[in-house]
């Protein structure tokens, strides 16, 4: 059989090795940023059911929190798509938090979106942090947001199947690539 490598995710169970971004580092560091901003009453948009990165990402954002014994409003956490990866129009809470921790880009531009059909502003009321950094679109708001270092994602995945094509047996791996935050004009 032909070698596969997954990026961004994995699934458990399945033998194949994968190669993911370190999402819970980096939500609880998007998280932190909030917090240090001041931020206490924050919200997170992303179904953590959907897949493992938004799941560890969630699992970030939670820890970030719970260490700083900020509360977590359950009606708060929106669901930005079902578990099948189908998205879903927000619903949004009636009491609005004051930032969101979203669990990639294009959610964090979805939920701007959706925060000033409501009458939000984005950042003087709503701050929002995206994750990924490949969804600034010329125009619009710069996103603060958690850069994966995709470049080394995608050298240690070529190197890995080359590796397994050349007959490699070693038990399959997750190899986790850092990342930074990038601090832009999203957060009040």
């Amino acid at each position: 059989p032909l070698p596969v490598v997954a990026l961004d995710f994995y699934y458990g169970g399945l033998k194949m090795d994968a190669i993911i971004g370190d999402s819970a580092y980096g939500a609880a560091m998007l998280t932190y940023h909030l917090l240090e901003k001041g931020h206490r009453d924050i919200g997170y948009f992303g179904n953590p059911k959907a897949t493992s990165s938004i799941m560890e990402r969630y699992l970030g954002f939670v820890s970030a929190m719970t260490m700083r014994e900020a509360p977590i409003r359950a009606e708060c956490v929106v669901k930005d798509r079902d578990e099948n990866n189908v998205m879903l129009e927000p619903v949004l809470p009636e009491k609005l938090p004051t930032a969101f921790v979203c669990n990639c880009d294009v959610g964090a531009r979805t939920l701007i979106d959706v925060l000033r059909r409501r009458g939000a502003r984005v950042p003087e009321d709503v701050s929002v942090v995206g994750y990924d950094d490949f969804n600034n679109v010329p125009g619009s708001m710069p996103l603060t947001t958690f850069r994966v270092n995709t470049a080394a994602m995608c050298q240690m995945a070529v190197k890995l199947v080359e590796e397994r094509c050349a007959g490699d047996t070693k038990p399959v791996s997750r190899i986790v690539v850092g990342g930074e935050c990038i601090y832009r004009d999203s957060v009040c």
